[in-house]
Formats: structure tokens, C-alpha cells, sequence
């Protein structure tokens, strides 16, 4: 039996993780409008940190039953969202050297804070 919370922090985080993207989106618009050079560093950040939280999402919420070993599958899902997002990093920064590290952080970070911050503000 999956329980209200657990529901109630599933919505808040699918909805962070949307309004996350569309804030990226927006930023992107706005970077674009600034110096489009900077758009493809900025998206590549954004990428770097939106996949390991969609894969964290993924993770966790997928369990049809919650019992004591939910906190054992939070720590898998943390886990496999650290080492993605550190695989992707390096990836990037050294399959494409023309990355303008500003930009690109932004993205990461904004991605990063949306999804630390909005499923608490979702979720009241």
C-alpha cells in the first residue's frame, strides 16, 4: 500500500522536475537573446543535471510498495543520480572543449536548485 506522503511527494517533484525544464527554457530564451553562442554550453549544463534527477525520480518512484527498504532504494537512487551527473560532466568537458563553463554551470545549477527546492514548495 503506497501512502499518501508518498504520493503527495511524487506530484510535488514531477512538477518540480516540469517547472525546472521550463525555467531552463525560459533562461535559454533569455541567454539566447543575450549571445546565442552561450545557448549550447547553457542546454548542455541544463542535460548534465535535469537526467541524473529524472533518473532519481525515476528510481524512487517507481516502487509500487513502500516499506522499510524505501530508504535503502532513496540511497540507490542518490547513488545513481551522483554518479550520472559526475559521468556526464566529464563527458562533456572532454568530448567538447569549446564549452563556455559560466553558461554551463548555470544550467547545472539552475537544474540542481529546482530540483532541491521546488518539490518543497510544491508540496504544501
Amino acid at each position: 500500500m503506497v501512502s499518501q506522503v508518498f504520493l503527495k511527494s511524487k506530484k510535488s517533484y514531477q512538477k518540480s522536475l516540469l517547472v525546472s525544464l521550463l525555467l531552463a527554457f525560459l533562461a535559454g530564451i533569455a541567454i539566447w537573446g543575450v549571445n546565442e553562442q552561450l545557448v549550447p554550453s547553457f542546454i548542455l549544463g541544463v542535460i548534465a543535471s535535469y537526467l541524473p534527477s529524472v533518473a532519481f525520480c525515476y528510481v524512487v518512484f517507481t516502487k509500487k510498495n513502500i516499506t522499510g527498504a524505501s530508504l535503502k532504494v532513496f540511497y540507490i537512487a542518490e547513488g545513481i543520480k551522483w554518479l550520472l551527473m559526475v559521468s556526464l560532466v566529464i563527458l562533456f568537458f572532454t568530448l567538447l572543449k569549446n564549452i563556455f563553463f559560466p553558461a554551463f554551470l548555470l544550467g547545472f545549477v539552475m537544474i540542481l536548485l529546482g530540483h532541491s527546492i521546488l518539490p518543497f514548495v510544491f508540496h504544501k
